[in-house]
Protein backbone atom coordinates (compact mmCIF):
# COMPACT_ATOMS: atom_id res chain seq x y z
CA UNK A 1 0.00 0.00 0.00
CA UNK A 2 1.35 3.26 -1.16
CA UNK A 3 -0.12 6.25 0.66
CA UNK A 4 1.29 9.93 0.25
CA UNK A 5 3.21 11.13 3.19
CA UNK A 6 1.69 14.51 2.96
CA UNK A 7 -1.09 12.54 4.16
CA UNK A 8 0.34 11.23 7.51
CA UNK A 9 1.80 14.74 8.30
CA UNK A 10 -1.57 16.26 8.12
CA UNK A 11 -2.97 13.32 9.97
CA UNK A 12 0.26 14.05 12.43
CA UNK A 13 -0.94 17.65 12.74
CA UNK A 14 -5.07 17.19 13.00
CA UNK A 15 -3.91 14.52 15.69
CA UNK A 16 -2.10 16.63 17.79
CA UNK A 17 -3.76 19.81 17.82
CA UNK A 18 -7.35 17.89 17.78
CA UNK A 19 -8.61 20.42 15.26
CA UNK A 20 -8.95 20.43 11.26
CA UNK A 21 -8.67 23.98 11.58
CA UNK A 22 -5.43 24.45 13.66
CA UNK A 23 -3.82 21.97 11.85
CA UNK A 24 -4.47 24.08 9.00
CA UNK A 25 -3.28 27.12 10.20
CA UNK A 26 -0.11 25.11 11.55
CA UNK A 27 0.45 23.87 7.85
CA UNK A 28 -0.49 27.36 6.28
CA UNK A 29 -3.09 25.35 4.09
CA UNK A 30 -6.89 25.27 4.05
CA UNK A 31 -9.13 23.69 5.99
CA UNK A 32 -10.68 22.09 3.43
CA UNK A 33 -7.72 20.92 1.88
CA UNK A 34 -7.20 19.24 5.27
CA UNK A 35 -10.24 17.76 6.12
CA UNK A 36 -9.82 16.23 2.40
CA UNK A 37 -6.56 14.66 3.14
CA UNK A 38 -7.72 13.11 6.25
CA UNK A 39 -10.69 11.60 3.94
CA UNK A 40 -8.65 10.13 1.36
CA UNK A 41 -6.48 8.63 3.97
CA UNK A 42 -9.33 7.02 5.67
CA UNK A 43 -10.44 5.76 2.69
CA UNK A 44 -7.07 4.34 1.79
CA UNK A 45 -6.80 3.01 5.31
CA UNK A 46 -10.58 1.39 5.32
CA UNK A 47 -11.02 2.93 8.55
CA UNK A 48 -12.50 6.05 10.21
CA UNK A 49 -9.41 7.93 12.39
CA UNK A 50 -11.66 10.49 14.27
CA UNK A 51 -14.47 11.20 15.49
CA UNK A 52 -15.89 14.41 14.67
CA UNK A 53 -17.83 17.06 17.35
CA UNK A 54 -18.31 20.56 17.63
CA UNK A 55 -15.26 21.24 20.08
CA UNK A 56 -12.66 19.35 17.77
CA UNK A 57 -12.21 15.77 17.07
CA UNK A 58 -10.59 12.94 19.11
CA UNK A 59 -8.91 9.95 17.60
CA UNK A 60 -10.73 6.17 17.18
CA UNK A 61 -9.00 3.36 18.45
CA UNK A 62 -7.82 2.47 14.93
CA UNK A 63 -6.56 6.51 14.93
CA UNK A 64 -5.17 6.01 18.36
CA UNK A 65 -2.87 2.93 17.03
CA UNK A 66 -2.00 4.58 13.51
CA UNK A 67 -0.80 7.66 15.81
CA UNK A 68 1.46 5.94 17.68
CA UNK A 69 3.77 4.73 14.81
CA UNK A 70 3.43 8.32 13.00
CA UNK A 71 4.31 9.84 16.14
CA UNK A 72 7.38 7.53 16.54
CA UNK A 73 8.59 8.56 13.11
CA UNK A 74 8.29 11.97 13.44
CA UNK A 75 10.23 12.32 16.65
CA UNK A 76 13.24 10.09 14.70
CA UNK A 77 12.68 12.38 11.80
CA UNK A 78 13.49 15.57 14.31
CA UNK A 79 16.32 13.52 15.72
CA UNK A 80 17.92 13.11 12.86
CA UNK A 81 17.38 16.64 11.64
CA UNK A 82 18.50 18.37 14.93
CA UNK A 83 21.81 16.00 14.60
CA UNK A 84 22.65 17.44 11.04
CA UNK A 85 21.77 20.62 12.18
CA UNK A 86 23.77 20.84 15.89
CA UNK A 87 27.27 22.52 15.19
CA UNK A 88 29.92 21.46 17.34
CA UNK A 89 30.41 24.73 19.32
CA UNK A 90 27.31 24.84 22.11
CA UNK A 91 26.32 28.47 20.79
CA UNK A 92 24.94 26.66 17.63
CA UNK A 93 23.55 23.70 19.63
CA UNK A 94 19.76 22.01 19.94
CA UNK A 95 18.96 20.46 23.27
CA UNK A 96 15.85 18.43 23.53
CA UNK A 97 14.50 18.34 26.80
CA UNK A 98 11.63 15.89 28.24
CA UNK A 99 9.34 16.52 31.18
CA UNK A 100 7.68 13.82 32.97
CA UNK A 101 3.82 14.28 33.51
CA UNK A 102 4.40 13.05 36.92
CA UNK A 103 6.16 15.36 38.06
CA UNK A 104 3.91 18.21 40.15
CA UNK A 105 3.68 21.84 39.97
CA UNK A 106 5.36 22.75 42.99
CA UNK A 107 8.38 20.19 41.74
CA UNK A 108 8.29 21.75 38.47
CA UNK A 109 8.43 25.93 40.20
CA UNK A 110 11.14 24.55 42.70
CA UNK A 111 13.27 22.12 41.04
CA UNK A 112 12.98 22.19 37.14
CA UNK A 113 12.52 25.77 35.85
CA UNK A 114 14.72 26.78 37.95
CA UNK A 115 17.61 25.10 36.53
CA UNK A 116 15.98 24.94 32.54
CA UNK A 117 16.09 28.87 33.27
CA UNK A 118 20.26 28.81 34.60
CA UNK A 119 21.14 27.26 31.27
CA UNK A 120 19.08 29.34 28.94
CA UNK A 121 20.29 32.69 30.65
CA UNK A 122 23.82 31.21 29.89
CA UNK A 123 23.47 29.78 27.11
CA UNK A 124 20.84 31.97 25.24
CA UNK A 125 21.99 30.97 21.44
CA UNK A 126 21.02 27.05 22.14
CA UNK A 127 17.78 26.21 20.89
CA UNK A 128 15.70 24.28 23.93
CA UNK A 129 12.94 22.07 22.58
CA UNK A 130 10.58 20.96 25.42
CA UNK A 131 8.55 18.00 25.44
CA UNK A 132 6.12 16.67 27.97
CA UNK A 133 5.18 12.86 28.44
CA UNK A 134 5.54 10.18 30.55
CA UNK A 135 8.66 8.94 32.58
CA UNK A 136 8.11 5.67 30.62
CA UNK A 137 7.68 7.07 27.36
CA UNK A 138 10.96 9.69 28.18
CA UNK A 139 13.25 6.80 30.04
CA UNK A 140 12.21 4.67 26.10
CA UNK A 141 13.15 8.16 24.16
CA UNK A 142 16.96 8.78 25.89
CA UNK A 143 17.88 5.30 25.70
CA UNK A 144 17.56 5.09 22.08
CA UNK A 145 19.16 8.76 21.35
CA UNK A 146 15.66 10.60 20.80
CA UNK A 147 15.89 12.84 23.24
CA UNK A 148 18.95 14.60 24.90
CA UNK A 149 17.71 15.10 28.70
CA UNK A 150 14.71 14.54 30.73
CA UNK A 151 13.36 15.13 34.33
CA UNK A 152 11.29 12.02 35.55
CA UNK A 153 9.83 10.24 38.03
CA UNK A 154 11.21 7.41 39.15
CA UNK A 155 11.72 4.32 41.77
CA UNK A 156 14.94 4.21 43.57
CA UNK A 157 17.77 2.69 41.23
CA UNK A 158 15.53 2.51 38.20
CA UNK A 159 17.98 4.14 35.88
CA UNK A 160 19.55 1.49 32.96
CA UNK A 161 23.07 2.50 33.77
CA UNK A 162 23.94 1.06 30.28
CA UNK A 163 21.21 2.83 28.50
CA UNK A 164 21.56 6.13 30.24
CA UNK A 165 23.14 8.72 32.92
CA UNK A 166 20.80 9.14 35.96
CA UNK A 167 21.55 12.24 38.49
CA UNK A 168 19.25 11.71 41.41
CA UNK A 169 17.50 15.01 42.27
CA UNK A 170 15.05 14.50 45.07
CA UNK A 171 12.93 11.95 46.89
CA UNK A 172 9.89 11.69 48.28
CA UNK A 173 6.69 9.55 49.39
CA UNK A 174 3.74 10.54 47.73
CA UNK A 175 0.05 11.08 50.03
CA UNK A 176 -3.50 9.99 49.92
CA UNK A 177 -5.91 12.69 50.31
CA UNK A 178 -9.81 13.10 50.42
CA UNK A 179 -12.99 15.81 50.29
CA UNK A 180 -15.85 16.19 53.01
CA UNK A 181 -17.52 13.15 51.42
CA UNK A 182 -14.88 10.66 52.34
CA UNK A 183 -14.67 11.96 56.19
CA UNK A 184 -14.77 8.45 57.63
CA UNK A 185 -11.54 7.95 56.55
CA UNK A 186 -10.25 11.19 58.39
CA UNK A 187 -8.69 10.65 61.95
CA UNK A 188 -7.48 7.29 61.89
CA UNK A 189 -5.51 4.84 60.58
CA UNK A 190 -6.74 3.20 57.57
CA UNK A 191 -5.06 -0.01 55.55
CA UNK A 192 -4.21 -0.21 52.01
CA UNK A 193 -7.27 -3.09 52.09
CA UNK A 194 -9.79 -0.28 52.88
CA UNK A 195 -8.45 2.48 50.51
CA UNK A 196 -8.86 -0.19 47.53
CA UNK A 197 -12.75 0.14 48.54
CA UNK A 198 -12.83 3.64 47.35
CA UNK A 199 -12.72 5.14 44.35
CA UNK A 200 -8.68 6.12 43.67
CA UNK A 201 -7.76 9.12 41.68
CA UNK A 202 -4.29 9.17 40.00
CA UNK A 203 -2.16 9.75 36.73
CA UNK A 204 -3.43 7.52 34.01
CA UNK A 205 -2.48 3.95 32.87
CA UNK A 206 1.05 4.26 30.67
CA UNK A 207 2.67 6.20 33.26
CA UNK A 208 5.48 5.38 35.81
CA UNK A 209 3.50 6.45 38.65
CA UNK A 210 0.88 3.86 37.67
CA UNK A 211 3.11 1.28 37.17
CA UNK A 212 4.38 1.71 40.68
CA UNK A 213 0.79 1.63 42.34
CA UNK A 214 -0.42 -1.03 40.30
CA UNK A 215 3.05 -3.14 41.60
CA UNK A 216 2.80 -1.72 45.42
CA UNK A 217 -0.97 -2.77 45.60
CA UNK A 218 -0.20 -6.12 44.26
CA UNK A 219 2.79 -6.84 46.78
CA UNK A 220 -0.36 -6.48 49.33
CA UNK A 221 -2.26 -8.85 47.39
CA UNK A 222 -4.77 -6.16 46.07
CA UNK A 223 -5.72 -4.83 42.46
CA UNK A 224 -4.83 -1.16 41.69
CA UNK A 225 -7.75 0.28 39.64
CA UNK A 226 -8.23 3.51 39.69
CA UNK A 227 -11.58 5.48 38.74
CA UNK A 228 -10.53 8.23 37.71
CA UNK A 229 -6.98 8.47 35.55
CA UNK A 230 -5.61 12.03 34.80
CA UNK A 231 -2.95 13.42 32.94
CA UNK A 232 -1.39 15.59 35.54
CA UNK A 233 -0.93 16.05 39.55
CA UNK A 234 -3.22 19.03 39.24
CA UNK A 235 -6.08 17.28 38.05
CA UNK A 236 -5.52 14.68 40.91
CA UNK A 237 -6.22 17.62 43.28
CA UNK A 238 -8.83 18.83 41.51
CA UNK A 239 -10.93 15.37 41.24
CA UNK A 240 -10.17 15.16 44.86
CA UNK A 241 -11.52 18.53 45.80
CA UNK A 242 -14.56 17.90 44.06
CA UNK A 243 -15.12 14.45 46.07
CA UNK A 244 -14.77 12.11 43.56
CA UNK A 245 -12.41 10.00 44.96
CA UNK A 246 -9.19 9.63 46.91
CA UNK A 247 -6.45 10.73 45.66
CA UNK A 248 -2.66 10.21 45.71
CA UNK A 249 -0.44 13.08 45.28
CA UNK A 250 3.21 14.73 46.28
CA UNK A 251 2.61 16.36 49.80
CA UNK A 252 3.57 20.11 48.41
CA UNK A 253 1.15 19.82 45.79
CA UNK A 254 -1.81 19.51 48.29
CA UNK A 255 -0.35 21.48 50.86
CA UNK A 256 -2.87 24.47 49.97
CA UNK A 257 -5.44 22.69 49.83
CA UNK A 258 -4.78 21.16 53.38
CA UNK A 259 -4.26 24.44 54.62
CA UNK A 260 -7.81 25.75 53.60
CA UNK A 261 -9.29 22.09 55.04
CA UNK A 262 -10.82 21.43 51.34
CA UNK A 263 -9.10 18.06 51.55
CA UNK A 264 -7.59 16.21 54.52
CA UNK A 265 -4.96 13.57 54.77
CA UNK A 266 -5.40 10.15 55.10
CA UNK A 267 -3.26 8.36 57.75
CA UNK A 268 -2.43 5.09 55.66
CA UNK A 269 -1.04 2.03 57.74
CA UNK A 270 1.01 0.81 55.10
CA UNK A 271 4.17 2.97 54.15
CA UNK A 272 3.97 4.39 50.60
CA UNK A 273 6.79 3.32 48.39
CA UNK A 274 10.00 6.29 48.45
CA UNK A 275 10.14 7.91 44.94
CA UNK A 276 12.66 10.01 43.05
CA UNK A 277 12.80 12.88 40.80
CA UNK A 278 15.52 12.14 38.58
CA UNK A 279 17.78 14.17 35.64
CA UNK A 280 18.51 11.48 33.34
CA UNK A 281 20.35 11.76 29.58
CA UNK A 282 21.54 9.54 26.86
CA UNK A 283 25.36 8.49 26.52
CA UNK A 284 26.01 10.44 23.39
CA UNK A 285 27.66 12.40 25.97
CA UNK A 286 25.89 15.81 24.21
CA UNK A 287 28.04 18.66 25.35
CA UNK A 288 24.91 20.43 26.19
CA UNK A 289 23.11 17.85 28.15
CA UNK A 290 26.24 17.57 30.21
CA UNK A 291 26.33 21.17 31.18
CA UNK A 292 22.60 20.89 31.92
CA UNK A 293 23.10 18.19 34.21
CA UNK A 294 26.21 20.48 35.92
CA UNK A 295 23.07 23.42 35.90
CA UNK A 296 21.68 20.88 38.98
CA UNK A 297 23.81 21.58 40.79
CA UNK A 298 25.01 25.07 40.37
CA UNK A 299 21.34 26.11 40.56
CA UNK A 300 21.58 24.28 44.22
CA UNK A 301 18.64 21.78 43.55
Amino acid sequence: MTISYDYYRIFYYVATYHSFNRAAAVLSNSQPNISRSISNLEAQLGCRLFKRSSTGVTLTEAGEKLFAHVEAAYRHLAAGEEAIAAATDLKQDVLTIGISVGLTQMTMHDMIIPVIHAFHKAYPGVKLKILHASSFSLMSEIAENLMDAAFVTTPAGNAGKKAYHEKLMFSYHDIVIAGPQYRSLAGREVHLAEMADYPIISLRNGTETYELYRNFFADHGLVYTPAVETVSTGQTLTYTIEDLGVGVIHPKDAEQALKEKSVFKVNLKEKMPKRYIAMIRNNKEKKAAIVLEQMVDTVGV
